[in-house]
């Protein structure tokens, strides 16, 4: 018993975990491997069985909510990358840079 749907689910994964630190089109495929992760654990997983037949199993709600939140957070995580490559913070506003100490300024 091959199960198909895991494999991709772990491949998708480690692709878009190592594509998460890399360049703005890589962090952007990263964003699009996650969301089409998310897609795959709401799916029935299929498995390719020893004599060659196909067979799906959905996963109980109790395994699928957990998994599911991670993958959103994996979501979040990929595009809260892509932003800040970007110079923005997650809602697209510029980044600012505040000091909690002042910084004393140069007179003359």
């Amino acid at each position: 018993m091959f199960p198909v749907t895991i494999f991709w689910e772990v491949l998708f994964f480690s692709a878009g975990i190592w594509l998460i630190e890399r360049g703005k089109l890589s962090r952007f495929i990263s964003i699009i491997l996650n969301i089409n992760l998310l897609t795959l654990i709401l799916l029935p997983q299929v498995y390719i069985l020893d004599d060659g037949t196909t067979a799906s199993l959905a996963l109980p709600p109790a395994i699928v909510t957990p998994v599911s939140f991670f993958f959103i957070m994996m979501v979040f995580l990929s595009i809260a990358s892509f932003q800040h490559l970007r110079g923005r913070d997650v809602i697209n506003r510029k980044n600012r840079v505040f000091a909690l100490v002042p910084v004393p300024q140069r007179s003359g």
